[in-house]
């Protein structure tokens, strides 16, 4: 079984304004009609400027980073405010707080299917006695 890392997401070495673009889009939760929505810019744009194929204007750029969540500034160069340091404890305590609560759960499992195999045993036990 291959172990998520989680710490993988948050490289600092997104080369590109589109791979950071990417990430922050990606880290925030959105797809890229929402983005594109509420950026007030049309789906394709979004998509070529994660293509690399079109350049961002700073009223645009402003407005992304906003909405991301990151400075305009780790958008463009990948230095400042991006999205490890808002993110990357709180999205790990959120994976390990689930991972804790399907344990628990199969904890809880595995002794209901202990209880019942004690119960099947002690009936089977004793029905032989008799």
């Amino acid at each position: 079984m291959t172990r998520f890392d989680i710490r993988g997401l948050f490289r600092s070495s997104h080369e590109t304004f589109g791979d950071r673009l990417n990430v922050g889009r990606d880290l925030a939760g959105l797809e890229f009609s929402d983005l594109a929505v509420a950026a007030n810019v049309s789906e394709r744009t979004l998509r070529a400027w994660e293509a690399g194929k079109s350049n961002i204007d700073g009223k645009s750029l402003e407005k992304v980073a906003a909405l991301l969540n990151v400075s305009s500034t780790w958008l463009l160069t990948g230095e400042g405010v991006g999205p490890q340091a808002q993110n990357e404890n709180s999205d790990m305590i959120n994976f390990m707080r689930w991972e804790l609560e399907r344990l628990t759960r199969l904890h809880q499992e595995t002794a209901e299917m202990i209880d019942m195999l004690h119960r099947q045993i002690g009936d089977l036990e004793q029905n032989a006695s008799f």
